[in-house]
């Protein structure tokens, strides 16, 4: 069973489940590399994810905040 990406409580029921749905993608390099480089929440270091990591979009605003769901960095918010 894989780790949810939040927790909430939204109502006094106890063990109340609210179903949600998240969009899942997979990094694209900008270039031929096959690297993709990313600022990590909150801290602000770069990181450098390969081709075709699992993703999950949180937040889009000037920049898209996603959770990296695969690799060294998995559960780690970051954004470009």
């Amino acid at each position: 069973m894989s780790k949810p990406i939040g927790t909430a409580n939204t109502n006094t029921i106890l063990r109340s489940h609210q179903k949600v749905t998240v969009k899942t993608h997979y990094t694209k390099a900008i270039d031929t590399t096959g690297w993709l480089r990313v600022k990590l929440e909150p801290s602000g270091e770069s990181a450098y994810l390969c081709e075709y990591v699992k993703v999950t979009i949180m937040k889009e605003d000037a920049r898209t905040h996603f959770m990296i769901l695969e690799g060294p960095n998995r559960g780690k918010t970051a954004s470009l």
